[in-house]
């Protein structure tokens, strides 16, 4: 079984948290997107590369080179740690605004002395990647020559329903709920799509 401590970008992690300062405060990342589904186990290959999208504090300048630094050693590139969600720096109840309720787990990895990371369970993620999918999918109806660009997020819809148990029903409840919550620009289009790509 693939440990949390076997993930590219958990080594990447613990790299920059040992080349921080010892007088470092306290990080606190609210991660969410392709890093938060290997935490939860939803993704599982140790290799696969992912950047992690997380809520909060946008980091000074001496910080971001180290990011950066970390990043080309680990072949994640710049950017790879990244608050870029909405606006760099957007809070959680700003962010939830956008998905409805967000729910985070601590994970507590070994190695970490400055970093905590938080990571939303893999029902916000669902979310979050149904939205996704709704807002690209609305752009694409409006012009479709600019092509469909959310085509991976059907691969993690798949593997957090199985995870959640949710079959083809479920699923419809949850994008009907999400609707209702005033969330989604284009439910019924968006549950289409995702059914012909995951339940088909």
């Amino acid at each position: 079984m693939t440990e949390i401590s076997d993930y590219v970008v958990t080594k990447a992690l613990i790299a920059l948290d040992n080349l921080l300062p010892d007088n470092q405060r306290p990080i606190r990342l609210y991660v969410v997107g392709g890093y938060a589904l290997q935490l939860n186990s939803v993704r599982t290959d140790p290799n696969a590369v992912t950047d992690v999208d997380y809520v909060g504090e946008t980091f000074d300048i001496d910080v971001k080179r180290i990011i950066d630094r970390i990043g080309s050693e680990f072949g994640l590139g710049p950017g790879w740690l990244n608050n870029d969600l909405l606006l760099s720096g957007s809070t959680i109840s700003e962010l939830e605004q956008y998905t409805g309720p967000l729910s985070f787990v601590i994970r507590n990895l070994p190695g970490l002395k400055h970093i905590t990371i938080y990571a939303a369970d893999t029902l916000s993620v669902l979310r979050m990647k149904i939205i996704a999918i709704d807002t690209t999918l609305l752009n694409y109806l409006d012009n479709p020559t600019l092509g469909f660009t959310r085509l991976k997020d059907f691969n993690d819809i798949e593997l957090a329903c199985a995870q959640l148990g949710l079959d083809e029903g479920g699923l419809k409840k949850l994008v009907t709920e999400m609707d209702l919550e005033g969330l989604l620009l284009e439910p019924a289009s968006t549950l289409n799509a995702i059914r012909r790509e995951v339940f088909h």
